[in-house]
């Protein structure tokens, strides 16, 4: 959007590499190429690192803009005005037209002005100001292509991209429904195939992973895409996410035969009582029979959280038992903590319970937010800030010891063998 502007942009790819090799003065040099505004983009598992590395790097230029969007920041944008002065804007939510009208600002206007700019939080003197959200992008057909030239795509085997934005359910533990305003819109199939067709041909990609919050939440939608795919014949593969109310075995044979080779669901419980109050709208039984079908069609992949404040013993092992047999008959198993997350419904129930347990194992092997492979110096920020830095710490719950007990003596049964690359379906953040 930036370049179709006549802006001059330079993109530094600082998440190529894994978030536990991330090192400030380094990050610092990546910012170093003459620019006057600085745009961090960042989920909230890197946010920590990024407020300590730009904090010495706005010490060192403190001429310089700073801005920060994502995930990360949107649900505690005015959090991080309030306590880092030497950020200057959060972009919150939805980027692409209102980093267009911040830079129009910044470069033409008055500081002040950019509180006449949607979606955003600023900072106009010692005032932090939240000005109303921006209208949704429903003609996603509108945006340019990514610029891949930018990055270096040789480093990435698996390609994510999205053919929707937005999610409408309610599950209370996530974040991801709330920063899109509970509104769903989806890219025409047409465009998301000229995606996958210039990524083939300009750098030779095969395997795709669309990070849609729900890939079927419009069933047609779907069918036209496998359809216009088939036909165009590009021979690629990719896995997305499912939902156990929106699939069924003729939506399923469509998407195998498009190139479709996982599906990933978010289950989060083995327990009912668990599933109704976190508003998951299913049952065990029909989670369980839903990736028993898909597993007859591509890699089945199901999600799981223990960690919720009011889940009991009985309920975390109905969720391990679930997780163990459903480990046995070919379905992809993971167990994850429950993150606080700002946005949440939960978070806003919860969020004065919030513990900090160091050295506790989530039970996850890429458990996402472990403050120790961090710097030292992000530590302190995360300890000295839980409401910015929620999902680094626990929701305090009853008998949790016992619960940790029982998640480490099962956490060998559900490991599967890693499925092979461009085959596998991985959770976005607040998923």
């Amino acid at each position: 959007m930036l370049n179709e502007a006549g802006y001059r942009v330079t993109v530094r790819d600082y998440a190529a590499q894994s978030y536990r090799e991330l090192d400030a003065r380094e990050f610092g040099c990546l910012c170093e190429d003459g620019s006057d505004i600085v745009g961090v983009g960042c989920m909230s598992d890197t946010l920590p690192f990024i407020v300590h590395a730009l904090e010495g790097f706005k010490a060192k230029h403190p001429e310089k803009t700073i801005i920060l969007g994502g995930p990360g920041p949107t649900g505690v944008a005015r959090e991080l005005l309030e306590a880092f002065r030497f950020i200057d804007v959060v972009v919150k939510g939805e980027g692409e037209r209102t980093m267009l009208e911040l830079m129009d600002c910044i470069v033409g206007g008055e500081r002040g002005d950019l509180v006449r700019v949607a979606g955003i939080c600023c900072r106009d003197g010692s005032e932090v100001y939240d000005t109303p959200a921006r209208e949704r992008i429903k003609n996603l057909d509108e945006l340019p292509l990514p610029r891949y030239e930018s990055i270096p795509m040789e480093e990435y085997a698996l390609v994510n991209l999205v053919f929707s934005r937005g999610c409408p359910y309610h599950c209370t533990f996530c974040d991801v429904a709330p920063l899109w305003g509970r509104e769903h819109h989806r890219r025409s199939p047409e465009n998301v195939i000229e995606e996958l067709a210039f990524l083939k041909e300009r750098f030779g990609k095969r395997h795709f992973e669309f990070t849609d919050e729900t890939f079927v939440f419009k069933r047609a939608a779907v069918s036209d895409f496998c359809g216009a795919l088939r036909a165009k014949g590009l021979d690629v593969d990719w896995s997305c996410t499912g939902r156990v109310n929106l699939i069924d075995e003729e939506l399923l044979k469509e998407m195998s035969g498009a190139g479709c080779r996982a599906l990933f669901f978010g289950i989060e419980s083995g327990s009912d009582r668990v599933l109704a109050n976190i508003r998951k709208d299913c049952t065990a039984r029909e989670a369980v029979a839903a990736l028993q079908l898909t597993g007859r069609f591509m890699k089945p992949v199901a999600s799981f959280i223990w960690g919720f404040p009011f889940e009991s013993v009985e309920d975390v092992a109905q969720t391990l038992l679930l997780m163990v047999y459903l480990s046995q008959v070919g379905v992809d198993t993971r167990l994850n903590r429950l993150a606080p997350f700002a946005l949440a419904p939960l978070f806003k129930e919860y969020g004065d319970r919030l513990v900090r347990l160091q050295g506790k194992r989530s039970a996850s092997p890429k458990e996402p937010f472990e403050a120790s492979v961090l710097p030292s110096e992000a530590c302190d920020l995360i300890a000295k800030h839980p409401r910015i830095f929620p999902e680094f710490f626990w929701f305090g719950c009853e008998r949790f010891d016992e619960k940790m007990q029982m998640v480490n003596l099962l956490d060998r049964h559900w490991h599967t063998p890693e499925w092979p690359a461009g085959n596998e379906a991985r959770p976005s953040d607040g998923a």
